[in-house]
């Protein structure tokens, strides 16, 4: 009977099986949005002779690592993160993809 405790034990339920995974969001300016930062950079990058060069726009990229049952649960626990602290919805736009699996626990 103890040994029947003891295997019950190390055996890990199914539903509290959690993996770490690391999570990429890349940020960026709505088209509409004017974006000073990048204009400056084009026009450097034009005036040392980068002619062929037709637009500059820089973003923000974000890693997060989160601890979820499955990838859709990941994302959309990240998705939660941009639309709550992350991302300024007026002005920015968003894409987060799953990049790996760290760990399963």
């Amino acid at each position: 009977m103890t040994n029947q405790r003891s295997m019950q034990k190390q055996t890990k339920d199914p539903r509290k099986i959690h993996s770490t995974y690391l999570v990429k969001v890349r940020v960026s300016l709505k088209e509409s949005i004017l974006e000073p930062q990048g204009l400056a950079a084009s026009n450097a990058l034009q005036r040392l002779g980068h002619t062929e060069l037709l637009e500059v726009r820089i973003g923000k990229f974000i890693e997060l690592r989160i601890q979820a049952k499955g990838e859709k649960q990941a994302l959309e626990k990240v998705e939660e993160y941009c639309k709550d602290l992350l991302i300024n919805p007026l002005i920015e736009v968003y894409e987060c993809s799953i990049a790996k699996e760290i760990s399963k626990q």
